[in-house]
């Protein structure tokens, strides 16, 4: 008769399990390499978003600040061609001619949606938000909802 130490022991040298529970496929994923796979995917996409929403936001004024330079070149084309002039007494009707468009001030939206107006009687141009100047990127030279360093 064998002893049941001896089978165990020659079983495990075999190569094959020695009990049902050893017998048990181990192949699959457990839940804390699901949760840990889901968990990276979650974070990525996270970090996915929140980078979109500033680039998002990133475009929008840099494509208001190159609005603003082109009424900033009209004001300048206009003051060339009438030396006696100041950007005081500018007018939209004055410098629309100058403008690429030629027939309307660009409109130009905030962050949150809501219209901006422009004082086409300062140089540079700036963006107004009610009555305060509109730059949220917090520098006034980086060409981002103003002008830019010129």
């Amino acid at each position: 008769m064998d002893n049941p130490k001896n089978h165990s022991t020659a079983s495990a040298l075999q190569g094959r399990p020695s009990s049902k529970a050893e017998r048990r496929v181990t192949s699959g994923l457990s839940l804390i390499e699901i949760t840990l796979v889901i968990s990276i995917l979650v974070a990525l996409s996270t970090v996915g978003i929140v980078s979109y929403q500033n680039l998002s936001s990133w475009r929008k004024g840099k494509s208001a600040g190159i609005e603003l330079r082109s009424i900033y070149a009209a004001q300048r084309l206009y003051l060339a061609d009438h030396p006696t002039k100041s950007a005081e007494m500018l007018e939209t009707s004055l410098i629309l001619p100058y403008l690429p468009s030629g027939n309307a001030l660009p409109k130009i939206d905030s962050l949150d949606g809501s219209p901006l107006t422009i004082r086409i009687t300062t140089m540079p141009p700036v963006f107004l938000s009610g009555d305060t100047v509109y730059d949220p990127s917090g520098s006034p030279g980086d060409g981002l909802w103003d002008v830019g360093n010129q």
